[in-house]
Formats: structure tokens, sequence, C-alpha cells
């Protein structure tokens, strides 16, 4: 994993890790659970050691309330004892948060090899895994399809993101990425923004960089009269005093702040907006950008047309998100 991403930390099982089949004879690559994390966010990432090898799970310390982010992969269907081995993840499932929900709110994602968006079939596995969510107060929004089918063709949904009921209004978006033309899976990623405020790691744990300083827009003459005036105001005896080198230092830092001017870091706060709708608008865009870029950009026609249908909805889209976002600030009270 480390081969593959830099500045990254992780926690990753494989389905097989307790398979008594000797090393040399195990089929590599069948299957496994990961999180990553960037290392800046270690400070707030705590590793668990639950569940099988099916399951992987971390502990997010974020306010207003710590998460438990869950990734688990399903049993498959059609081997003999496929039935068995869901029950029994469902149940270790089940044990990770009520374990955990004193404190922790569950998030759960992966490929659950059921789907439980399409109606027209009501299968067991499809039964205990919709009483699982039930009991578990999880929800998940309907997505499109997310498998491909051997033979190309979209066949069904089986993978999700399930959140706590306790944190909907959180969720601000959950959209299928479909655009990855580096994807080489059978499955489409989904994404998720939930909105957490994350703890800054401890100012004494940071490298402290000192400010380089331009001397060649400083005023010299201004900066060595204002040494040479802290220096006659403030005398020290160099063969006497301990500390005199430390006064010395204190003098010219004095001097120097005094003639450089320090940019203060920008306190604008990120107006990023996002919801459903501006993340389907985007999709629809990109998509038929991409297929006016297919047709050589041409100046005309159905492409770009739809290409200019597409940008115009996502502009009314933002436009739409802004001015809710301006009168919901109206509405606060003073």
């Amino acid at each position: 994993m480390g081969t593959l991403f830099k500045n990254v930390s992780w926690a990753i099982k494989s389905v097989d890790d307790n398979n008594p089949i000797p090393p040399i004879q195990k089929p590599r690559g069948y299957g496994g659970v990961a999180i990553l994390w960037k290392d800046s966010l270690n400070h707030i990432v705590e590793k668990v050691d639950d569940g099988s090898e099916r399951i992987v799970c971390i502990k997010l310390n974020v306010n207003p309330r710590p998460i438990l982010l869950i990734c688990a992969y399903m049993p498959c269907r059609g081997t003999k004892h496929a039935n068995e081995e869901l029950k029994d993840c469902l149940d270790q499932l089940h044990e990770i948060i009520v374990k955990y929900s004193g404190k922790y709110t569950p998030v759960l994602c992966g490929d659950l090899n059921c789907d439980l968006i399409n109606g027209s079939t009501t299968s067991a596995r499809q039964s205990w895994l919709k009483e699982f969510i039930q009991t578990s107060n999880l929800k998940f929004r309907s997505m499109p399809l997310t498998f491909i089918h051997p033979n190309g063709h979209e066949s069904s949904s089986i993978d999700y993101i399930l959140t706590h009921e306790s944190i909907n209004a959180q969720v601000y978006n959950t959209i299928r990425l479909d655009m990855l033309h580096n994807n080489t899976s059978d499955h489409y990623p989904l994404l998720t923004e939930i909105e957490m405020e994350l703890k800054l790691k401890h100012q004494s744990d940071q490298p402290i960089k000192p400010q380089k300083v331009n001397w060649d827009k400083i005023d010299i003459s201004k900066y060595e009269a204002e040494l040479t005036t802290r220096l006659d105001r403030n005398p020290i005896d160099y063969t006497a005093d301990p500390l005199a080198i430390e006064k010395l230092l204190d003098i010219i830092k004095q001097s120097q702040d005094s003639v450089v001017t320090i940019k203060k870091p920008s306190k604008q706060r990120n107006k990023h907006i996002w919801n459903d709708e501006i993340g389907l608008a985007l999709i629809e865009n990109k998509k038929a950008l991409y297929q006016w870029r297919q047709e050589d950009k041409p100046v005309d026609g159905e492409t770009m047309q739809k290409r200019k249908k597409t940008k115009k909805a996502l502009r009314r889209a933002i436009g739409g998100r802004r001015l809710l976002n301006k009168e919901m600030n109206l509405c606060k009270p003073l």
C-alpha cells in the first residue's frame, strides 16, 4: 500500500488472512477491506481491533461527536455457507456498533453484496440486511446502479454508505463517481460528504518555521538606526553577564520586527457550497464536456448544445444554493 500512496496511513484486512491454505497456493487479489487517511490526520485516528477479516474499523475523534468508521465486505451468494457467513458478519457489525454506541456515531460503508434498492425481488439476504439497518438506526440514500456485470452492463446496487440517523443533517452529498477513467474495478466508487469539526494538532508537535526576511525590501538605514538606539538604551556587559548573547539576540529581533511588515494569515472563511443538486449537475456537465471533447470540440451541434445546457444547469444549481444561504443568513437572529 505504501508504494501506491504517499503520506497516507491505513487499516487493512484481506478476506483470506485466516485461510489455512499455504501462501503459495492462495488466490491473491480476491478481496478485502481497507480505510486510508492522510498522515496529517493521524492525531484524530485510532485503529480498532474488532471484527473478522471482512470488517475493518477506525475511530475518528472529531466534534461534535466522535465517529466509528466501519468498512465491510459481505460474503457473496452462491457458496455453500454464504447465508451463515452473512448472518455472522451482521452479528459482528451489530456487536461492534452496540459496543461503541455510548460515545461513537457509526458510519458503515462497503460492498454489501445485496441489492437493497431493487424492489422486484425480496430475498432472505435482503430481509436480514434491512432488519439490521433498521435495528441499528442507519440510513442510506438511493443511488444509481453500482455494479457492472461482466457483460458490460450495470446490473445492481450493492455498494452503500450507511450513516446513523442522528447525523442526517450533517450528510450533504452522496454520489456515484462514474467519470473516473482510471477506475478498473467492476464497481463504481461512491462519495459522500459529512460535516464535522476536526481537532487541530497540538501546536508543540509542529515545527516552528522562522519567517524569512527579504532584506532587499527593507530600509537598511532605518534598521541600523533602530538597532543602534536599542543598544544604546540597553547596554550589555558581554564579559560579566551570562545572558549577554540572549539579550543581544532579543534586541536584534525587536529591531528587525520594527521595520519588517509581517503578513497576517487570511481569516476569510471557506465559502464552498455543495448539495445533491449541484453534485448531479456537475456530473452531467462533466459527461457533456467529455462527449464534446470526443467529437473534437465542435462549435455547434448536439454535443455543444448539451454542454451549454448542462453548464447552465450547474450555474443555476450553484446560484440557487447561494441564494438560499443568503436568505438563511438574513434570518439569523442578531
